[in-house]
């Protein structure tokens, strides 16, 4: 079972994939300059946020770390976008001109 925490409850995936769990952060956005400085983006902040995550689950529960492999892709400038069979997870992060503008794109 692989972990995956939101405000600080554990949900896992029914289904063990690959190792390492390949992650796609797709970046529908760009943060606020501060954080896109420190980050580099979205997919940098929820790097830290996923691995942070997978030290927390060690610690508390005393299981092996879970290893990621997580890549981010610019759908919004270079329209980017992973091949579903390389990946195991998809992130999609928030815009600030739709709840989600990959749907809001492709809907029309």
């Amino acid at each position: 079972m692989i972990p995956i925490t939101y405000q600080q409850h554990y949900y896992y995936l029914a289904v063990m994939p690959s190792s390492p769990l390949r992650v796609a952060v797709l970046e529908c956005d760009t943060p606020q300059p501060r954080c896109n400085e420190r980050y580099g983006g979205y997919g940098g902040l929820f790097r830290e946020l996923l691995l942070a995550g997978t030290e927390a689950y060690t610690k508390e529960t005393g299981h092996a770390k879970p290893s990621l492999d997580i890549t981010k892709y610019d759908v919004v400038n270079e329209e980017h976008y992973p091949s579903l069979d390389n990946i195991d997870a998809i992130l999609i992060t928030g815009s600030s001109t739709s709840p989600n503008p990959l749907l809001s794109r492709h809907q029309n």
